[in-house]
């Protein structure tokens, strides 16, 4: 019965903010560059020595970052990457490439954590793990998992061996985050095919596998795609889609996170008809408050920032710059700001740049970057990574 009450004020919170500010979303002029909004909740306190070295909003705004890393790529953008990972410690390393090998990964993590040695605050390494055509550590030395959706399908024991294995030789080589399981109820009118379940039981079931298989190793997976985009009809890679919240989606994510305490979650850049259609959830207070307010202690990771989705303004606005959606997945509520292997060393200086000069220069914002980063510190705290102390 808590259960079901928590799921209903879950997806009711969406409807019940949209009809507050329906009559104001049709009348209100739009802006060419969003306002700042109040930080949603008060900040969390923490002791002078919990953040011992970061005192400067260089530092503050580097902890909210997960930094691209393309193995694939040319060696000037892997050295000019891992130049700015090196000079800017970031929070989080997203490794990206193509079927990458155990032994290559076991040496860029072992090289990456160098660079945090001396660091109080220690490096998180995260990597996309679905399965399928998802699944950037697949070379040698790595379990080749089967798509989400035949995963799903699978024996509950047949799948954890299968899910086992491949856990431990994430840790082995230094994986610390997953992003995955996909939490998206696939309709037959989706995009995302072999990426998502169609039965709900069947998807809980081999979500809760999942992430089993990987906390007993230490790994935190990411539930995503917040609020669920199982019906979006539109890639958010390359379009923006709209959709409208689907009960039974809320449910899988109520279900999960109640289950799973501290669970992490990724936003997705889908409008919802339910609260204004024309901004990305993931841009969104409004979306992202039904997280907030319902679990404070689970860490938000936007998805991809760079998706043409993120950047959507109806027309005849153009895009936003990635700077500023920075800036806006920060005020909505998000504790990590995820990019992807298109986003350069000489982009993402860039944005970290922009982002200081607005902790300088807005107090609000400056309330916001503290929020995100009180989180991401209370995420490392729990998972080891607070190295030493005063």
């Amino acid at each position: 019965m808590r259960r079901m009450l928590r799921t209903y004020i879950f997806i009711g919170m969406l409807a019940i903010i949209a009809a507050l500010m329906g009559v104001l979303y049709y009348t209100r002029p739009e802006p060419t560059f969003l306002p700042m909004e109040e930080p949603l909740s008060t900040p969390t306190v923490l002791l002078p020595e919990q953040l011992p070295e970061l005192s400067t909003p260089s530092e503050k705004i580097s902890q909210l970052f997960a930094a691209p890393l393309d193995v694939s790529s040319s060696d000037a953008s892997v050295a000019a990457m891992l130049n700015w990972i090196e000079n800017d410690t970031p929070g989080f390393v997203t490794l990206f490439g193509s079927s990458i090998a155990s032994d290559e990964a076991q040496l860029v993590i072992g090289n990456l954590d160098q660079y945090f040695v001396d660091h109080p605050i220690g490096l998180s390494v995260a990597v996309d793990h679905e399965g399928g055509t998802v699944q950037r550590l697949s070379g040698t030395g790595f379990t080749v998992l089967p798509s989400w959706q035949q995963q799903c399908v699978q024996q509950s024991s047949a799948r954890k061996d299968v899910l086992g294995r491949s856990a431990t030789e994430l840790s082995e080589v230094g994986v610390d985050v997953v992003f995955a399981p996909v939490v998206d109820l696939a309709t037959s009118s989706g995009v995302m095919r072999s990426r998502a379940c169609s039965d709900a039981r069947l998807l809980q079931a081999a979500a809760q596998d999942y992430i089993e298989s990987m906390r007993a190793v230490g790994i935190e997976p990411v539930l995503k795609h917040f609020p669920g985009i199982g019906s979006a009809q539109f890639d958010t890679h390359t379009q923006f889609a709209r959709i409208s919240p689907v009960l039974a989606e809320s449910e899988l994510f109520t279900d999960l996170l109640d289950q799973f305490e501290y669970l992490p979650v990724m936003t997705s850049h889908v409008g919802l008809t339910t609260l204004d259609p024309e901004v990305p959830c993931s841009l969104q207070s409004d979306c992202v408050a039904a997280l907030i307010e319902n679990y404070p202690d689970s860490l938000i990771f936007s998805d991809a920032l760079e998706m043409t989705a993120a950047a959507y303004r109806p027309a005849p606005q153009p895009p936003k710059p990635l700077a500023q959606i920075a800036r806006e997945a920060i005020v909505a509520g998000n504790d990590v700001l995820v990019f992807g292997p298109t986003v350069s060393a000489g982009e993402l200086a860039g944005i970290h740049q922009f982002l200081i000069q607005e902790y300088q220069d807005s107090p609000a914002f400056q309330l916001a970057v503290e929020n995100r980063v009180a989180k991401v510190l209370a995420y490392k705290q729990r998972a080891g990574f607070i190295t030493s102390q005063p």
